[in-house]
């Protein structure tokens, strides 16, 4: 497990990536840290389940990293996140991929959360034009992740 990019956030406030293969975690937390966001990276499915309890405002990952065992975890963390949470699960798939069958397959899982695919390379927009910043330009920024939280949250 790495430290967080930043240390003063707080609950909802960073980025967790779980991504264990190649230097595209790496990549990433270089590539959101650089935009100011706070990035919390995870290496195994050991350790997922201790990130998960730090309440991250969202998630991106590779879709290679989606084993099983990350895939139950953040299944479990979902399905007791309380009732006004959606969270941002942004998902980067390999042009080879079975695109179809991994949407499916996390959407069936994964009702309480919000996806975002992309392919890498990022692909185009509809519009014809990339995103500026590619996937860190769309990934939500930490503090408005899920701006709706204060307003349904149940007094402490």
């Amino acid at each position: 497990m790495t430290g967080l990019a930043r240390t003063a956030i707080g609950e909802l406030d960073w980025v967790l990536i779980p991504a264990p293969y190649r230097r595209d975690g790496l990549y990433m937390e270089t590539l959101l840290a650089e935009r100011g966001l706070p990035v919390g990276r995870c290496r195994d499915d050991v350790d997922l389940p201790g990130w998960l309890e730090k309440s991250p405002g969202a998630i991106v990952a590779t879709h290679e990293a989606l084993t099983p065992g990350v895939i139950a975890a953040i299944s479990i963390y979902l399905e007791h996140q309380p009732d006004w949470s959606e969270l941002p699960i942004i998902v980067l798939l390999d042009r080879a991929a079975a695109q179809h069958r991994i949407r499916a397959e996390l959407s069936a899982v994964w009702s309480r959360s919000r996806h975002l695919f992309y392919q890498r390379p990022m692909a185009a927009l509809r519009t014809g034009q990339r995103h500026p910043g590619g996937a860190a330009g769309t990934a939500p920024p930490a503090r408005c992740a899920r701006p709706y939280r204060a307003r349904n949250r149940p007094p402490a």
